[in-house]
């Protein structure tokens, strides 16, 4: 087995070949955009003020990007670190990692995936990593399942190429994270 294709690579992209009839395009689309919204934000604190004397409430969340913000990809999505009534277009700086979905032309994966297929790529775009440990991996492993499962379940014969995809529930980090450390 090759390093990118491992089952627990949480950095491999995940390449999908999906009924044009059964999903479309905007199936994979809509399947991501759920996905993204399912992951739960983590209440967490930053430093603020002057010289970061004080502690602010904070949340880590997952901010989708459409349109001419997600180019060249069809969408992409970022977990931000987004202060205590702040817009988020003010946290967007404040990444953990982001991922981007680039539904890919008719035959780019051939013959592993047929050209009759609907080929999408989900991949990792940028990540920080923090006492050793990605930023946030709990988080990305849920978007990666919730949007493999929910496209499982509308293709019964969808065909699926990369690294993690499945979920464990002890994988969720329980205690508050400092935003900052």
């Amino acid at each position: 087995m090759k390093a990118w294709d491992a089952p627990a690579s949480l950095l491999a992209p995940l390449v999908i070949g999906a009924d044009k009839l059964t999903l479309g395009t905007s199936g994979v689309l809509d399947a991501f955009d759920a996905a993204v919204q399912c992951v739960p934000p983590v209440e967490a604190s930053t430093w603020v003020g002057p010289m970061k004397r004080k502690r602010h409430p904070a949340s880590i969340v997952l901010q989708p990007m459409t349109g001419d913000i997600a180019k060249p990809y069809n969408r992409r999505a970022r977990l931000v670190v987004r202060n205590e009534g702040e817009a988020g277009e003010v946290a967007a700086h404040r990444w953990w990692w982001e991922v981007a979905l680039v539904v890919l032309k008719g035959g780019t994966a051939t013959p592993a995936i047929g050209p009759d297929r609907i080929t999408a790529m989900l991949e990792v775009t940028r990540f920080t990593i923090h006492t050793g440990s990605m930023r946030g991996a709990w988080q990305l492993a849920l978007l990666r399942y919730l949007w493999n499962d929910t496209l499982r379940s509308q293709d019964g014969d969808l065909q699926i190429f990369g690294g993690q995809r499945d979920w464990k529930m002890s994988w969720i980090t329980p205690a508050a994270p400092r935003a900052d450390s």
